[in-house]
């Protein structure tokens, strides 16, 4: 192949891979649910890409049935001698509005004739979600270092623009480094960082001198079906997001035996603002509200409640593989067991300066309600697949994953505190009860389990395969409790689904 046709191939395969956003996974993998892949898995793997077999350059790309929504999957890797370069992008390539992360707002105040301003800064961030993972690979000799960048962060204007300024902020950033080769019995070393957001921000002008500026933390209403800000203190514990989650992830080898170990602990904050409008971190996940009066130029009162919050993870997942060739068959068998233990603490706080309740006064109360949550599950699962080369250029592929169970408790515990009965903190807390519910956590337990019942999902999948040309393509992927239920929906889902798709790939 010529220098300019391979050129002019790379062109085609940008303009066709407006395709759904899918992970850097070949059709053949998903067929067989990550048993059995193609070089399209192993060009950005730490460990995978020294499989690929290239002279020099080897490009992928997805096409899907919503070509329309401008979403983009492609991949390419680069060998030049001992060194190799992957490179890749999944997500979307249109509406990428963005505006600055600040605004101005101007207060104004005093007799006609004697008027004093001030200019304050107000949130109008607006940010659209492409649901983009970027991703880059070097390797060299028998190790490979990868770093991909996940952006899933939307932020929304929200206000009026002329008396209300602010944005919702919902979704995460992560950027991960993952270190692949033989060291001793590991082979992969992974640490993340995961920022999650999930909260809304305000700045209401009031007339005169005076903003508030208001940060709610967010929570999941059931009834209403949508995301709503904290108002009660039963919405306070169930609030989600408003963290950095720090992860390191081992995978370990023992011939056919693998273990796998991620741990992870989350560090909630949010932001609050100080007069005009700079930030301050408030830790954990609540609300805050500050009044600020530009013609003192100082705050005149500060209300907050936040749970202090903090939670550790930890999933071990040993699996055991029985994988070989049987002439023209390829089989590949993985029993595993995932097991999760974690847990919660929880630590309701409150402070009130100068606020209605507390005129004149700076009151806080902590640690008036504690609680935490433990957790323990695990859910067995056996997947197998198989590959059969019918011709030389055309293989067939299908695949069965089956979670034989899910089981999982949550041990809740309170820990009883005294809720205060005389001063300040009597008011404050008063206040809490009477605006928020609840109050001062009990001495009680509590254990909630979780069994889910057998799921199996199937899948079929073929891949032709020429001298610089593989086209993979999944027919059936699909999720059912039961047998029929699963080939039910096995046949629907493949006549059009928007999980349908056709994997390109080349090496040139």
């Amino acid at each position: 192949m010529t220098k300019a046709s391979k050129v002019i191939a790379f062109l085609v395969m940008i303009v066709l891979s407006t395709a759904l956003v899918f992970a850097q996974e070949s059709n053949a993998s998903k067929a067989t649910f990550g048993e059995l892949g193609t070089d399209v898995d192993n060009f950005l793997d730490t460990v995978g890409w020294k499989d690929v077999e290239l002279n020099s350059i080897f490009a992928y790309t997805r096409l899907g049935s919503n070509t329309g929504d401008g979403v983009l999957d492609l991949g390419a890797g680069v060998k030049a001698g001992s060194l190799y370069l992957g490179l890749y992008y999944n997500g979307a390539v249109v509406g990428q509005k963005a505006e600055p992360w600040t605004g101005k707002a101007d207060l104004e105040w005093g007799p006609v004739g004697d008027r004093k301003s001030e200019t304050i800064d107000v949130r109008n961030h607006e940010k659209a979600n492409p649901s983009a993972t970027y991703g880059a690979l070097v390797g060299l000799g028998g190790m490979g270092i990868k770093f991909t960048f996940t952006d899933n962060l939307l932020v929304r204007k929200d206000g009026d623009q002329t008396a209300t300024f602010g944005d919702t902020w919902f979704g995460n950033l992560k950027p991960y480094l993952e270190l692949g080769g033989a060291f001793g019995p590991i082979s992969k070393i992974g640490l993340g960082v995961d920022i999650v957001y999930n909260r809304s921000e305000m700045a209401t002008l009031l007339g005169g001198p005076n903003v508030t500026y208001t940060t709610t933390t967010r929570f999941w209403n059931d009834v209403a079906n949508t995301w709503n800000p904290v108002a009660t203190q039963a919405n306070l514990l169930d609030a989600e997001g408003d963290y950095i989650e720090p992860d390191i992830y081992l995978k370990l080898g023992f011939g056919s035996f693998t273990l796998e170990n991620d741990l992870s602990f989350r560090i909630y904050g949010m932001p609050a603002f100080d007069k005009g409008g700079a930030a301050m971190v408030q830790p954990g996940v609540g609300f805050v509200t500050t009044n600020y009066d530009a013609e003192e130029s100082k705050n005149r009162s500060f209300e907050a409640l936040w749970d202090n919050r903090f939670s550790l993870q930890d999933v071990i997942a040993p699996s055991y593989n029985i994988s070989g060739d049987a002439g023209k068959l390829t089989y590949s068998i993985t029993g595993a067991l995932p097991i999760t233990i974690g847990v919660t603490a929880h630590s309701l706080n409150a402070k009130a300066d100068n606020t209605a309740v507390k005129p004149d006064a700076s009151v806080e109360l902590n640690d008036y309600y504690k609680a935490s949550v433990f957790t323990f599950g695990f859910a067995p699962e056996l997947v197998a697949a198989v590959k059969y080369q019918l011709l030389d250029i055309l293989s067939v592929q299908g695949g069965l994953s089956a979670v034989l169970f899910s089981w999982k408790v949550d041990a809740k515990t309170e820990t009883k505190v005294k809720a205060p009965d005389s001063g300040d903190k009597q008011d404050l807390y008063t206040d809490i009860v009477t605006n928020y519910g609840a109050g001062v956590s009990a001495d009680a337990t509590e254990n909630e389990f979780e069994f889910i019942h057998p799921k199996l999902a199937i899948g079929l999948g073929a891949t032709f395969a020429m001298k610089n040309i593989a086209l993979d393509f999944v027919f059936v992927q699909s999720l059912a409790p039961t047998i029929p239920g699963a080939i039910y929906s096995a046949v629907g889902d493949g006549l059009g689904n928007n999980e349908t798709s056709i994997v390109l790939s080349m090496k040139f």
